[in-house]
């Protein structure tokens, strides 16, 4: 019986280590604004089209432009179509979802034929027909473009703010969110830095950004997107207060802080920080908040996003071969040369000490260079002192770079390899103390 319990003992302790070790091993050292554009893409909205009968010409030709949405490759949106023939199922019960069911059956006065565009989610934010002028205005704004090129460009986020009929209000939410947007830019605020993925890098600041974008409640131009808003909550719509909203990722919607609760503390500490914070690595759908409808090469923003702060975990798929290894990169024109006339080259470029060029340096998204890491101290004098004498006793003029470091960070393998390794011990431990003999 005392060895069964100090067995259960052990185990719990065993239990316990294991599930911290591994929740440890999971994280990773990017911020979650920029793993959410790597990795978190956006849910699809469904519009459903209930009718009767078969299809018009102008219907069929709408719901071809509204299923090539997705398609486009310039700016595809996530939305997609789904006709729904009544007069097969009247019911509606093996057609639609039950939560799409139940929209439709609260419409005061429903009628054949007629849209349903519901979020991912289920909740209903439009109900009525639909021509070419009101899809556009549905999948993209002058706020949502906007929102989505800041994101681009690399900030952590854009606050929306939503207006009410209220000035004085309006006034005193935005004052608040311009001093949040200021400290972020200004380095006032205690954010998360990743680690440097270098040893002999020192440690630096790392700059954080974030976005304002204001919409007001009745600008029509913004009609689809402040529906959007006011949907991932269910009692928004009855408030007649400023609202402030914050989006990261590929339109990732949070929950808003609501008339008196804008406040500095709150956008700081439920958004700034979760933003810029390290990322877990959990399941888009795990974390809180909501798709938006948008209209915008996410994929591209994603490329251009990785090209900028180059490698980090969530972002590998994304960097081509020579940006991993760029040492392994020949110039092709050079050796195209060689290769054509070898004889014509000078004989004595063979006691002098040549280096070439890494990749050509893309640049980051504002136009500034990115330096290049060269070997110094020994390794340097060690292949200077490789370099012959010329015949006359003086030492040749020589040059020596090399090739751009690549910044790698393991220290996810680390930590996972120290999880496996203390499992390791921790589980001999055990079976030595409860299988030694009495």
């Amino acid at each position: 019986m005392i060895t069964l319990m100090r067995s259960i003992h052990y185990f719990a302790i065993f239990t316990l280590l294991a599930s911290v070790w591994s929740s440890v091993a999971i994280s990773c050292d990017t911020p979650v604004y920029r793993y959410a554009v790597y990795r978190w893409p956006a849910a699809a909205y469904e519009v459903y089209y209930l009718h009767q009968g078969q299809l018009g010409d102008a219907e069929t030709a709408l719901h071809t432009k509204i299923s090539g949405l997705a398609e486009d490759k310039e700016a595809p949106a996530n939305v997609g179509l789904i006709t729904v023939d009544v007069s097969a199922d009247p019911e509606l019960r093996q057609s639609v979802p039950p939560d799409v069911k139940a929209a439709f059956d609260r419409l005061e006065s429903p009628s054949l034929p007629t849209y349903l565009v519901v979020t991912p989610y289920g909740q209903l934010i439009y109900a009525g027909g639909l021509d070419e002028a009101a899809i556009g205005s549905m999948i993209r704004s002058p706020a949502r473009q906007k929102m989505a090129q800041r994101i681009e460009a690399g900030d952590a986020g854009v606050l929306v703010m939503l207006t009410c009929s209220d000035k004085e209000a309006n006034a005193a939410a935005e004052k608040t969110v311009q001093q949040v947007v200021s400290d972020v830019q200004e380095g006032k605020l205690q954010l998360y830095t990743a680690p440097t993925k270098k040893p002999d890098e020192e440690e630096k600041k790392q700059e954080h950004a974030v976005g304002f974008v204001k919409v007001a409640r009745d600008d029509p131009k913004e009609d689809w997107f402040v529906r959007q808003l006011l949907t991932i909550e269910s009692d928004l719509k009855d408030i007649d207060e400023p609202m402030v909203f914050a989006v990261f990722g590929r339109g990732r919607l949070l929950p808003p802080c609501v008339g008196r609760g804008i406040q500095y503390d709150n956008l700081v500490g439920e958004y700034v920080e979760f933003m810029t914070g390290a990322c877990s690595c959990t399941v888009k759908d795990q974390n809180p908040g909501m798709d938006l409808l948008t209209s915008y090469n996410w994929d591209g923003a994603a490329e251009s996003l990785a090209a900028k702060v180059g490698f980090e975990e969530g972002n590998e798929n994304m960097l081509a071969a020579e940006q991993f290894f760029p040492q392994l990169s020949i110039p092709t024109g050079e050796l195209a040369q060689n290769d054509a006339d070898p004889a014509a080259a000078d004989p004595e470029a063979q006691d002098t000490l040549v280096t070439d060029e890494g990749p050509e340096d893309t640049g980051s998204a504002d136009g500034e260079d990115t330096e290049i890491e060269t070997n110094t101290g020994q390794e340097a004098a060690a292949n200077l002192s490789q370099v012959p004498s010329s015949d006359d006793g003086s030492d040749s003029q020589a040059t020596a770079a090399s090739a751009p470091v690549v910044s790698h960070s393991y220290s996810s393998i680390y930590i996972v390899g120290a999880g496996v390794a203390a499992t390791l011990v921790l589980l001999f431990v055990m079976t030595f103390f409860v299988m030694r003999p009495r």
